[in-house]
């Protein structure tokens, strides 16, 4: 996707969460023009970006843990002011604690969102160790769908009709100091 943030994330009618914007995103293993400039939004750019490296889902997946955390304190994890200010804190980040919410959190989720906001790109939690570590003796709804967009033409992706989204967005009203780069 390259650009998560609350901006970018709509609840639909029925409560399902659904990212939005892939004005950025591009498909794994393939490049782009794109690849060799910093694109995203400051506050859920990954630190390895900012040293030259490709971009990849790991990076989404840093961004994730930025929004889960913004989710639970109401701000965002990195509150520089300027784009200067947070490049040299990103640049210097050892990790997520969660002791720096100020309140408690189930374990679980802190280790999700540890792994997440790991340092480095290869160490972070991916969506298969996720459900690998969860799934053992889950009993799933027999009625659940699970759909494979990669394997289907663009025209079956499931593009949503505006009359399906409510618009409620994770973004607040105000304007975005953080606009995307």
């Amino acid at each position: 996707h390259r650009d998560i943030k609350p901006g970018n994330v709509m609840v639909d009618r029925s409560g399902q969460v659904k990212l939005m914007d892939f004005g950025l995103a591009k498909p794994t293993g393939t490049s782009s023009d794109t690849d060799r400039l910093l694109v995203g939004t400051p506050g859920y750019i990954a630190p390895e970006l900012f040293e030259g490296n490709p971009p990849g889902p790991e990076n989404d997946l840093f961004a994730m843990g930025c929004l889960a955390v913004e989710l639970l304190i109401g701000r965002k994890l990195f509150g520089q002011k300027t784009i200067a200010d947070f490049v040299e804190t990103i640049r210097k980040w050892a990790g997520w604690d969660r002791s720096t919410l100020g309140f408690e959190i189930e374990e679980d989720l802190a280790e999700v969102i540890r792994g997440w906001l790991e340092p480095l790109p290869e160490n972070r939690t991916g969506s298969l160790e996720l459900v690998s570590q969860w799934a053992t003796g889950v009993e799933l709804p027999e009625d659940i769908e699970i759909i494979d967009f990669a394997d289907q033409p663009d025209n079956e992706t499931g593009s949503f009709k505006s009359s399906d989204l409510d618009p409620t967005w994770l973004a607040d009203d105000g304007p975005d100091s953080t606009e995307t780069v």
